[in-house]
């Protein structure tokens, strides 16, 4: 029908080609125009989705390594104190135990790349549309009254 549709035939002569009424013509043609619009939306969606997964998948990556801290090309180490807080020594060599310091930098760049992947996906679902709410009596049952201001006494004769 929408081959007919395009060719410029009217919806009354793909009828009778077809063998059906106008307007069942025109519902499966409109139908079909949506579907046609609908797919490559929805596909796009996924697309788009399956994108942010892979994005936040790679900065949780980033967020569960550990990143040393590297001076002059060198990773820095501290040396590990017991309770006492001497330096712990290995027991075979009698050298100092060391630990590699964690760089926090590239972490934290990973968090703030992920929260902003999880916005974007959140607004792609539509998960942070704002709702429209009405404000009722503590009942929940009827609409608020509209705000009414008390003025005091003053003295004043607002109404002259």
């Amino acid at each position: 029908m929408l081959r007919l549709r395009l060719e410029g035939l009217t919806l009354e002569e793909i009828g009778v080609r077809m063998e059906i009424q106008a307007e069942s013509v025109y519902g499966v043609i409109s139908r079909a125009l949506r579907s046609v619009v609908k797919e490559p939306g929805e596909e796009l969606m996924a697309l788009e989705l399956a994108r942010c997964d892979a994005l936040l998948a790679e900065a949780m990556n980033v967020v569960r390594a550990f990143h040393p801290v590297i001076h002059c090309g060198v990773v820095v180490r501290a040396a590990v104190e017991g309770v006492d807080g001497q330096p712990l020594r290995d027991a075979a060599t009698g050298s100092v135990l060391t630990v590699a310091l964690e760089d926090k930098a590239p972490k934290l760049a990973a968090i703030n790349t992920a929260l902003r992947v999880m916005e974007r996906r959140a607004k792609l679902l539509g998960l942070d549309k704002p709702t429209k709410i009405s404000a009722t009596d503590p009942s929940g049952e009827s609409a608020q009254p509209a705000v009414v201001f008390y003025l005091p006494e003053n003295g004043r004769d607002f109404g002259q």
